[in-house]
């Protein structure tokens, strides 16, 4: 809620100014920001001074792309209904939940107790298998997350860098559900 990774080449200096005009759907939304680190693969920018509208439509995106209050085609293509063991970890304390939706990018978890909003986890996805010359299972690997949303009862993870074996993984848990190849990841 509070900024931005952009994937460019493009550079741009730390501490600079910029706008930005975000569409989604049929609606635009712009804010000043402010560039506050570099990655080889692009920059993060941190909102300046965003009104409240526009983090209204920051959070309607958020809520869009993650499915939560989006029902018919666009949720099936962003999300495959999953049901899966999960275990998630945060300050030391591992908890256990159940997969409700999952993609490439993130999922929809559900469980208790809930993760705070705007809060980084780790998430396991055990007992498949990573390599691709082994069989057998090896030891459960994870993936950081970004909490997006939480209710009562489930929370939105948004995934940070899987690697190729976290994706290997995701992609075993979508074909375990009989679901094939989940989406492009």
């Amino acid at each position: 809620m509070g900024g931005l990774f952009i994937l460019t080449h493009h550079r741009r200096a730390v501490g600079s100014l910029l706008g930005l005009l975000m569409e989604h759907g049929d609606q635009t939304a712009n804010v000043r920001c402010r560039v506050t680190h570099l990655q080889a693969d692009g920059f993060g920018v941190a909102f300046v001074e965003a009104s409240n509208e526009f983090l209204d439509f920051v959070q309607a995106i958020i809520d869009d792309l993650l499915g939560t209050k989006v029902h018919g085609e666009r949720r099936k293509e962003l999300r495959a209904p999953v049901d899966a063991a999960l275990v998630w970890s945060q300050d030391g304390a591992q908890h256990d939940g159940r997969i409700i939706n999952l993609s490439g990018t993130g999922a929809l978890v559900e469980g208790s107790p809930c993760p705070a909003p705007e809060s980084e986890i780790f998430i396991f996805l055990p007992g498949y298998t990573y390599a691709f010359t082994s069989t057998r299972p090896s030891e459960a690997r994870g993936c950081s997350a970004l909490v997006m949303h939480v209710t009562a009862t489930t929370f939105g993870a948004q995934f940070i860098n899987p690697s190729a074996e976290f994706r290997m993984a995701i992609d075993n848990v979508l074909r375990a559900t009989h679901l094939g190849p989940g989406p492009a990841i």
